[in-house]
């Protein structure tokens, strides 16, 4: 009997699955130490693996939750180390980009635009970043999606075939597409709180969905009320643990204050530009076509008004005098006095901006004429792959402005769940507009994918150099050990010294603590070398310091060098900025 021949859905699904795999291992990562803020989760896992005992450590403001028992479960099948709880998460995201690729497939994207929102989301920097680290961000953001995912199967079919037999969302299987979605968002959200927004969000639309049986309705309305139930259980239950960090959140003032609002929201949205940047140079000649049409269909002048936009940003990064103004287009990218990198800053910077201006007239003019066919109503005909997670950024974006005025801010990885349904959306757009404008208007623009490329390359080489300067300083550190030096009177990095003052003492001494009563010491003495975590190590007293700084090597194992001892790692160039 012939074996089945897998679809071009199911191998593209599998092509886009692979992207962030392949991507990873290149970096050749591998370190048993924490990475960014994994050190905490990572001893969580393996506490509630020796003990049974789930606790906080007094570092994490995420519940943590399920991933926890996820990675315990394999910590007890194969021993622990860091790179077992690790592995045990990157099936999960790898699944999130083969989600991302089908849910544009049941928004009707064609199947290389999927494969491109795929590419776009899962070789993202932030998200290859995080591949080989067992950080929350993307167990949470596959759990979303596929949440998503099971709540637009609930409402049936997409609209691409021409007539259906049954009414949208009919039958057992859309309730238990509900279900499922229900239950990944309840998951989701014991791991990353956001998620849990999704199902009750999820749910109301379905209230305004047309086409659904009341049945199916009424079943949405029940999905909603948990969904919801779970979200302000969960968050109470967190806020009693002890040595958890429960986000603070601020003053009813402060929330509707439009001032304090302004930058946080300014700063989601040139952070989102730039990183969908690359879906506008995708579909940029469909943009061309639409900024035509606004401009009177005279392209030069388009083209002369970007040129002289892009000339003044460009040259206010090399002379800094614009600094304050436009340091918000580029988001972590700042010049720094170099000729060559503060000119790429300002490449950047301008095509943030331009990109910004553009997409909006873009957007605009195309929003404009297919409200004018059919009003507020044509927003509801949209497919559900596309609509639901559209409608779930609403309140996600505003919890992120909320949260962002008591917390460390808004890291980029913050932006992951932006990527899918905004480039989707997009290109929805593109492809839907595309039939008003000349025929050019309809191709795709190889430059999206030479940005995407860039972006994973530059992702690939900041996990290669993370994970090589950290090999490096446990070498250090094992070498003054091996020379009688106690591990306490060494200080490295704080990823790595975090680890060893949760094994000591139990928890980071961080003064957001409120459970249990006096576990912050605010006396005790700032030793530790950065004024950062001065006093978030008591444990640690150190004499000694690891220190990155480039120099010559000698011999480590030379104890009559006169320099202290180093230990060269190989840094790949990353691009620059």
């Amino acid at each position: 009997m012939p074996r089945p021949v897998p679809s071009a859905d199911a191998r593209a699904a599998a092509f886009c699955m692979a992207l962030p795999l392949v991507a990873a291992a290149a970096a050749l990562p591998g370190a048993e130490a924490g990475i960014i803020d994994d050190f905490s989760y990572v001893h969580m896992a393996r506490t509630l693996a020796d003990t049974g005992r789930f606790a906080y450590d007094g570092w994490s403001t995420t519940t943590v939750g399920a991933q926890a028992w996820w990675a315990a479960a394999w910590v007890r099948l194969c021993g622990f180390s860091f790179a077992v709880v690790r592995l045990s998460v990157l099936p999960l995201s790898c699944a999130a980009c083969g989600l991302v690729y089908a849910l544009a497939r049941r928004a009707q994207l064609p199947r290389e635009d999927a494969v491109f929102v795929a590419a776009l989301t899962g070789l993202s920097t932030p998200f290859l970043q995080l591949v080989p680290t067992f950080m929350t961000d993307l167990p949470a953001l596959c759990l979303l999606l596929a949440s998503l995912s099971g709540f637009a199967r609930a409402a049936g079919p997409p609209a691409e075939p021409p007539a259906a037999a049954a009414p949208a969302g009919s039958g057992a299987a859309a309730l238990g597409w509900l279900v499922l979605g229900t239950a990944c968002g309840i998951v989701g959200g014991t791991i990353r709180q956001s998620v849990w927004l999704a199902v009750p969000t999820a749910a109301a639309t379905f209230l305004v969905l047309p086409g659904l049986r009341p049945l199916v309705r009424a079943a949405a309305a029940a999905c909603g009320l948990a969904g919801a139930a779970a979200l302000v259980a969960g968050m109470r239950w967190f806020a009693r643990q002890p040595y958890a960090l429960p986000t603070v959140l601020p003053s009813p003032a402060e929330m509707v204050d439009p001032v304090a609002v302004a930058g946080p929201a300014l700063q989601i949205v040139s952070e989102a530009a730039l990183k969908l940047l690359p879906a506008a140079l995708y579909c940029l000649p469909w943009i061309v076509g639409e900024c035509r049409g606004v401009a009177g269909g005279s392209l030069g002048a388009c083209a002369a008004a970007a040129a002289l936009g892009a000339a003044a940003v460009i040259g206010g990064t090399v002379a800094g005098g614009c600094e304050p103004l436009l340091s918000w287009a580029g988001g972590s990218w700042k010049p720094d006095g170099g000729l060559f990198h503060d000119v790429g800053v300002g490449l950047l910077r301008a095509a943030v901006i331009l990109a910004i201006v553009a997409v909006k007239l873009a957007v605009a003019a195309a929003a404009t004429r297919e409200l004018g066919r059919g009003g507020w109503r044509r927003l509801l005909a949209l497919p559900p792959a596309l609509l639901l997670p559209l409608v779930c950024l609403v309140p996600y974006v505003a919890a992120l402005v909320v949260v962002s005025r008591t917390s460390t801010g808004i890291f980029p990885r913050y932006y992951l769940p932006l990527l899918p349904a905004l480039a989707c959306g997009m290109l929805a757009m593109a492809r839907s507009a595309s039939a008003h404008l000349p025929p050019a208007a309809g191709l795709r623009s190889m430059a999206g994918w030479a940005l995407v490329a860039f972006f994973a390359v530059r992702g690939i080489a900041i996990v290669h150099d993370e994970f090589a300067d950290t090999r490096a300083r446990l070498a250090a550190i094992a070498h003054l050990r091996d020379r009688g030096v106690p591990r306490e009177r060494i200080a490295s990095k704080w990823t790595i010294d975090a680890w060893e003052q949760v094994e000591r003492e139990g928890h980071i001494n961080d003064p957001r603590i409120r459970l249990p009563p006096g576990a912050y010491r605010p006396d005790v003495p700032a030793d530790y070398p950065d004024p950062k975590f001065a006093r978030r190590f008591p444990a640690l007293k150190p004499e000694w310091e690891v220190v990155a700084r480039p120099a010559a090597a000698a011999d480590p194992a030379d104890p009559s060098a006169a320099d202290p001892p180093r230990f060269p790692y190989t840094v790949w160039r990353r691009p620059p900025f």
